[in-house]
Formats: C-alpha cells, sequence, structure tokens
C-alpha cells in the first residue's frame, strides 16, 4: 500500500483550483500561492519551495503572476497550476490509490488540515490578533487589522475574517494558555470597540478573569437579567457553577428561570441552597411551579417567604395558580409595599403582570387594566412586554364584552 507523500498532497491541493484560468492576472486565492499551499500541507514555504521545484521540473506545474483576492496589497504574487501532465498525474494516483485500498478523503485530508506551527510561522507577532479574531463572535473591520497578513480575508463590505479552514485549524492545535489568552484579548478589544457588555462577559469568563465577571454582572444585574438570552445565560451559567458566590448564582438562575431554561434552572438552584438557604428554597420554590408541581411549589413558598419581593411574588403566583385569590391579591399588595421602601423597582413589572391577572380573576377590570398600563410604561424585558401586550388585548376584549351586555 503507498504511502501518501507531500507530492501527492500538493497534487491533490492544487487539483481543487483546476478550473482556475491559468492566464489570470487579478484575485487569485491565496491557497495557490506559495504560503498559501505551505499552510494548506502543513509545512514551511522553504518546503513547500522544493516540492514545486521538483514538481516544475516533471512538467507537472507551471505559475503565473496575479493579485491576491481579498489581499490589501496591489502587488503580484507568483501562483502555481497543474499542468495538464500534473492533473494526468493526480487522475492516476487516485485510481493507483483506490485499487490498493486507499480512500480518496484520505488524499482530500489537506483540504481541511494545516499544521499549526506553521500558520505561527507565518502569523509572526500577530499570532495572538489572529486567534482572536477565531474566537470573537462580532465582525472585525479591516480598517481595525494588518491588511498585509496573508492569513486574513476581507469581504466586499469591508469586514476582516480568518479563512475558515485556517481557522479550525488553529483552534484544534492552539493549548489551553493561547486560546484563553486570545480570549483575554478578545475581552480587551470590545472595550475599545464598543462592543456589547454581553461579549466582553463571555471573553472574560473564557479567560478566566473571573473577578472581573464578577464585578460586571454584580453592578449590572437587572439589565443583564432584563435582556437574557441564552448566550448569555450559558456565560453566566458557566462563571456561577465554578464560583461559591451566592449572589452571582441568584442572578444566574433568575435568568434561567425567566428563559423557561428548567434544567439548568434546577442545577443552579441546587448549588445555590448549599450557599444561601432563603436565596435557593425560593429559586426551587419558583422552578416547582413552572414544572407544574402546584401543591411542593406553595408550601415551599410558604414557608419560606420572608416578607422580601423575590419570595413574594412566588408566593402569589402560587396563591393565584392555587385559586386563593385574595390572598395571592394581599400577597402582591404587601410586596409592592416592600419593594417600595427599599427602592428598588426589579421585578415591579412582573409583579403588576400577576397582579393584573388576580385582578382580571376577581373581576377588578379597571384595576387590572391600570397595572398592565403602568407595568408597560416601566418594563425593559421584551418578553416581558410581549406578554403584558397580549394580556392587555385579553382585558380590552373582557370590557367590551361587559359593555355589550350592559
Amino acid at each position: 500500500m503507498q504511502t501518501i507523500t507531500f507530492h501527492d498532497k500538493a497534487l491533490a491541493h492544487l487539483n481543487r483550483f483546476r478550473h482556475i484560468r491559468q492566464d489570470i492576472e487579478y484575485g487569485a486565492p491565496f491557497e495557490i500561492t506559495q504560503d498559501g499551499i505551505a499552510v494548506s500541507l502543513g509545512i514551511t514555504r522553504s518546503h513547500a519551495s522544493i516540492i514545486l521545484k521538483r514538481m516544475a521540473e516533471k512538467g507537472e506545474v507551471e505559475w503565473g503572476e496575479s493579485t491576491v483576492k481579498k489581499s490589501n496589497s496591489s502587488k503580484k504574487r507568483k501562483v502555481y497550476f497543474l499542468t495538464e501532465i500534473g492533473k494526468g498525474v493526480y487522475d492516476q494516483m487516485k485510481e493507483n490509490m483506490a485499487s490498493d485500498g486507499i480512500a480518496v478523503d484520505e488524499l482530500k485530508m489537506v483540504l481541511n488540515q494545516a499544521a499549526y506551527d506553521d500558520i505561527k510561522r507565518v502569523a509572526g507577532e500577530k499570532m495572538d490578533m489572529i486567534g482572536m479574531m477565531c474566537v470573537i463572535r462580532f465582525s472585525i473591520l479591516k480598517k481595525d487589522v494588518d491588511t498585509n497578513q496573508p492569513l486574513i480575508g476581507f469581504s466586499r463590505t469591508g469586514e476582516a475574517f480568518v479563512v475558515g479552514r485556517i481557522k479550525d485549524s488553529i483552534l484544534s492545535g492552539c493549548s489551553d494558555e493561547e486560546f484563553r489568552r486570545w480570549h483575554s484579548v478578545a475581552a480587551d478589544w470590545c472595550i475599545d470597540h464598543d462592543l456589547p457588555m454581553s461579549e466582553r462577559l463571555y471573553h472574560l469568563v473564557q479567560s478566566n478573569r473571573d473577578r472581573e465577571a464578577e464585578l460586571i454582572i454584580a453592578s449590572n444585574r437587572y439589565q443583564l437579567i432584563d435582556t437574557c438570552g441564552k448566550d448569555l445565560l450559558m456565560t453566566v451559567n458557566e462563571l456561577a457553577m465554578r464560583r461559591d458566590d451566592a449572589d452571582i448564582l441568584n442572578i444566574a438562575v433568575r435568568m434561567a428561570l425567566d428563559l423557561d431554561d428548567l434544567q439548568t434552572a434546577r442545577r443552579l438552584s441546587e448549588r445555590l441552597i448549599g450557599l444561601d438557604v432563603h436565596l435557593g428554597r425560593t429559586a426551587l420554590s419558583e422552578l416547582s411551579l413552572k414544572e407544574k408541581r402546584l401543591d411542593e411549589a406553595l408550601d415551599l413558598a410558604r414557608g419560606n417567604y420572608l416578607g422580601d419581593v423575590d419570595s413574594g411574588i412566588v408566593l402569589g403566583r402560587c396563591l393565584l395558580e392555587s385559586d386563593l385569590l385574595e390572598e395571592a391579591s394581599d400577597c402582591f399588595g404587601r410586596t409592592m409595599e416592600s419593594m417600595l421602601r427599599e427602592g428598588c423597582i426589579f421585578r415591579m413589572d412582573e409583579l403588576m403582570m400577576y397582579e393584573a391577572r388576580t385582578e382580571m380573576r376577581l373581576h377588578n377590570t379597571a384595576r387590572a387594566q391600570d397595572l398592565i398600563s403602568t407595568a408597560m410604561s416601566i418594563t425593559k424585558n421584551d418578553r416581558r412586554r410581549a406578554v403584558l401586550t397580549e394580556l392587555g388585548q385579553m382585558i380590552s376584549l373582557r370590557s367590551k364584552d361587559c359593555v355589550l351586555l350592559q
């Protein structure tokens, strides 16, 4: 059985570009330059030069000169193509491999591999920038990067990117230390380029800059909970599960409950209860309510109620779902008073939403309408706004029905 040599890989690599005209002068792909061939084969530039020279001597390749696609330089570079002889050698090699029982996919492994060490050599001192571009999740503008770096491509809309195949090789070949360092560079890039707080948090957590992440979460808890999405929850969850911080855990569990990610909420709640029994039981009572285990939720909420906002809201919800409407109304009223005394209106929109539902069932339509209107004016949570809108429409329909009946 024959061994796949670098010569074979070079044939396979250049065969991918056999459709390109050999007289091309503008916009040739980077992969058919000497640097591109070296990176694709996972060898040094000098090794690629030796292979290409030998192939040229055999008549298997020829070269021309062209500008390189997505390069900022207008200078033409030498680009390589298979000759008709080279194409024939490649086709014959495929047949020989097939008869020897070697899958053609093994020959094509060059399409998805590049030696990480060689990529680092090409990147040089820009490796951290290249690595950062591989981990950041937002677009990077052409004007913000080194436009002469051969591993970076540029789109027509002015965005810079690392070619997908090279990016995959970098991320699979880097060390854990390098990976964390690139995320750290990305975290600082977020500040310098006004990227969202959630993106900076993601990179801080991935780079193990936990203390900075905790400070951001603690000081922006209400904004983060109200605007939380799945990605942000995953970031905060990762931090919360490796830190013994009840405050961060409580923020994470609130996010999970708001997104109805009950599996994550249970895991966080069980960890939280070991650090703060009251906060943990408050979270578990709301989780039980969401899981439709009403009796368990109500018993837990009653036994855990301390007059604070979070335990007050969940107790009121349990009473509402248990058709104990007068008790629910009273609980929501006391919770509202507690909220106003503390001077913190976070979750007031949520409290008013559930109180409005209670008032609707008590047939206090005008009171329910006022609560919905006020909640709509203060909410910053898009998911809650949608629920409030639907609830408001329901109240309006009931009001119209009452007028018609009169």
